[in-house]
């Protein structure tokens, strides 16, 4: 649901200024979805990225609505899979009645992206809404507002942080990594509202300073994103320092991709959802800058799955979740659950109800769970005991 309010925001000299638009967002998995707007159409669930550098349209979406391919462009996402996605002209975007001025639109399947997710996906902001207003993104209460630049300017708490804007309009931060008691660690960083990871390391970076050391407790695991899956590494570093804050243990991906974004050398990494939902976060690209005002969000520990379980769920109901991958020396993997099998319920609760989301935060409790999976014809009772594995 959009909604339309004008609320004063108390501007430096004492100036009071309206949003242009306040709307309500969903925050899941760590992304923004925000209503978006097509064409006078909708409002549909888009996700807020930093990362994009042009916005995206779900090609089930585009059909619906009738824009039509006029060119092809390379998708380059986090995935090991590159490929040619379709180009449009003449979308119009708004966000809470504020337009989007976009020059082309990817028309994008983001089926893969929507098992991994267990939701629909109809698209992606990117550069272009950031570039075009102040965007304010209050995780806490799961509110967006959108400013004009020339008449905004911050007041109050928070900690300002200069962004560089670096190729295909993503932003970067210095950051400082305190990889152990005696080893630090300069490393600047893209700000990627997309991603729903806390901290994430691309593989040359990791390989130059040995992030993968042997006496770190690290688990073999897979990310997802735009480009399908990539083989990554999690453990934790001691902290991120991040402007006047200090994040203790992130959860950490180490790239351990062949290809795509996370193979490349001219970024150390990225800071995710995970991050920045301890914040509200305020982009200002026309100062060059990055507003972080903490919530109470902000000390809380950085949780990780405990049962070595990657699921996913079937669209367009996602009510049939699958174990895609299992990762080894962990709970599942030792009780013997396999690629493929299919959670029926948790202690006698019909995942599918569930969601896929809920799931996925429930393993990373430490507990017993009562598991019901059907593997082909058969059906199996098992008892997953989680445990810390980062």
């Amino acid at each position: 649901m959009v909604i339309l309010v004008c609320l004063p925001a108390v501007l430096a000299g004492g100036q009071v200024s309206k949003p242009l638009a306040v709307v309500k967002f969903d925050l899941y998995h760590n992304r923004v979805y925000v209503p978006v707007e097509v064409n006078g159409q909708g409002p549909f669930a888009f996700v807020l990225d930093t990362g994009a550098s042009v916005s995206g349209l779900n090609s089930a979406l585009a059909q619906m609505l009738g824009p039509k391919p006029k060119s092809k462009a390379d998708l380059q996402g986090n995935g090991e899979d590159r490929g040619r996605i379709d180009v449009t002209r003449n979308v119009a975007l708004s966000v809470g009645g504020a337009p989007i001025e976009t020059r082309v639109v990817g028309i994008v399947s983001f089926t893969e992206l929507e098992t991994y997710e267990g939701r629909t996906v109809d698209g992606v902001v990117g550069l272009e809404l950031f570039k075009r207003y102040v965007v304010e993104i209050d995780y806490e209460r799961e509110t967006l507002k959108l400013y004009e630049p020339a008449a905004y300017s911050h007041s109050g708490s928070g900690d300002v942080i200069p962004l560089r804007m670096f190729k295909g309009g993503l932003v970067l931060v210095r950051t400082k990594i305190d990889v152990s008691d005696h080893d630090q660690l300069d490393a600047d960083l893209a700000i990627d509202s997309g991603t729903y990871s806390a901290l994430r390391f691309h593989r040359p970076f990791a390989e130059k300073h040995k992030m993968l050391d042997s006496s770190r407790t690290i688990v073999h695991s897979s990310g997802f994103g735009l480009g399908g899956e990539f083989a990554q590494a999690l453990g934790r570093v001691q902290a991120l320092e991040l402007g006047t804050f200090k994040l203790v243990s992130p959860l950490t991906a180490f790239s351990q991709a062949s290809g795509g974004q996370t193979t490349r050398k001219d970024l150390a990494g990225t800071i995710g959802g995970e991050i920045l939902r301890r914040f509200t976060v305020i982009f200002d690209y026309s100062r060059q800058q990055m507003i972080l005002v903490p919530n109470s969000h902000l000390h809380e520990p950085f949780a990780a799955d405990m049962s070595g379980i990657i699921i996913t769920a079937a669209p367009p109901q996602f009510t049939i979740i699958t174990v895609r991958h299992v990762a080894e020396n962990t709970p599942a993997a030792e009780l013997g659950i396999r690629e493929g099998d299919q959670i029926v319920t948790v202690d006698g609760q019909p995942v599918g109800a569930m969601g896929l989301e809920k799931l996925r935060r429930l393993f990373e409790q430490q507990a017993a769970y009562r598991l019901q999976i059907r593997r082909g014809e058969r059906s199996l009772q098992v008892e997953l005991r989680t445990r810390p594995l980062v």
